[in-house]
């Protein structure tokens, strides 16, 4: 339609503390923050990595840290994943259809202001606190008081019914590009948990179900 530029919030949660998985670090124990943090990330967990991956696989696999307190956290998010996942996503997608996505959130000028505001009271009682403090002057009420609104992922619901049985169909196919990455019987297990309601494993499934596709699209020559 002729649209060649959009802004974009990325770095706004990484830099202003909006996450939901923010939320325990400010209301919780440092213990069952700990343990709570890494639920809200889409990774497998070093049990699940250990048993489904091959000896092979397992060596190229940089293990997720285990994070003492929001500043360990927030190192890990904004210096490693907002660079190599949201940033990394948001310029393939757009470029991938001559569109200029513009990030005025990672402005370096507002970046290192951000820095110098402590943690408190960037989030305040429900996130991003100092942000809207900032921008009330400027947006209506209804705006600044909106609900924090994502990107639905559903993976859960997703991959049941009928959706099971799709899954299953293609990482489960003899010509499956990821079963060499993969322990097969492991994976037949996640999959008969996730189908039976023992364990869900929605999101590790369908990120190994994305993969496939992705790899059945856009080959490598050695597989």
């Amino acid at each position: 339609m002729g649209l060649k530029s959009v802004l974009t919030g990325d770095g706004s949660d990484e830099f202003f503390l909006g996450y939901e998985r923010h939320v325990c670090w400010f209301t919780k124990s440092k213990k069952e923050a700990q343990s709570e943090y890494p639920r809200w990330l889409w990774t497998a967990t070093p049990d699940e990595a250990h048993e489904l991956y091959l000896p092979w696989v397992q060596e190229h696999i940089k293990p997720m840290p285990t994070f003492k307190n929001i500043n360990e956290v927030l190192r890990f998010e904004r210096w490693e994943r907002l660079q190599e996942y949201h940033c990394s996503r948001l310029d393939r997608m757009t470029m991938a259809w001559g569109v200029e996505a513009k990030v005025p959130f990672l402005d370096h000028r507002l970046v290192e202001y951000s820095l110098k505001v402590p943690l408190k009271k960037l989030f305040g009682k429900t996130g991003k606190e100092w942000l809207q403090d900032i921008a009330r002057p400027y947006l209506p009420q209804e705006i600044i008081r909106r609900p924090k609104v994502h990107f639905p992922s559903l993976p859960n619901e997703w991959l049941s019914g009928k959706g099971v049985d799709w899954m299953s169909s293609i990482l489960l196919d003899r010509g499956a590009k990821v079963a060499v990455f993969l322990n097969k019987k492991t994976l037949e297990k996640y999959i008969q948990q996730h189908k039976s309601g023992e364990i869900k494993h929605g999101r590790l499934l369908w990120a190994l179900v994305s993969l496939e596709l992705w790899l059945d699209r856009y080959p490598f020559s050695h597989f």
